[in-house]
């Protein structure tokens, strides 16, 4: 019978619940305005940027690595210039 035969796994596409990081039956949930809001800080106190995460686990993950990371100097130099001029950033000269 040529209905009865099943087909082999296709190796060019895993199956969804077999990739990395993923589960059977566990949605990806999305990320929270919280998270993203904490990367935009974080990665203007770094002095570097991210890319959007698209799930929790991803903005979880780049939130560790910018914490790990040393604040920027030019950040340092932007808050000792408010705290000399009285709460106002002077103009840079370029």
């Amino acid at each position: 019978m040529v209905g009865s035969q099943s087909r082999p796994a296709c190796p060019q596409r895993p199956a969804l619940h077999r990739r990395a990081g993923a589960t059977p039956g566990k949605r990806l949930e999305a990320v929270r305005p919280r998270q993203l809001a904490f990367l935009r800080a974080l990665a203007q106190r770094t002095g570097t940027t991210f890319s959007y995460p698209r799930t929790r686990a991803q903005a979880s993950r780049q939130i560790a690595a910018l914490l790990a990371r040393p604040i920027s100097a030019q950040l340092e130099l932007d808050l000792d210039a408010v705290a000399v001029h009285g709460g106002e950033l002077p103009e840079r000269v370029s």
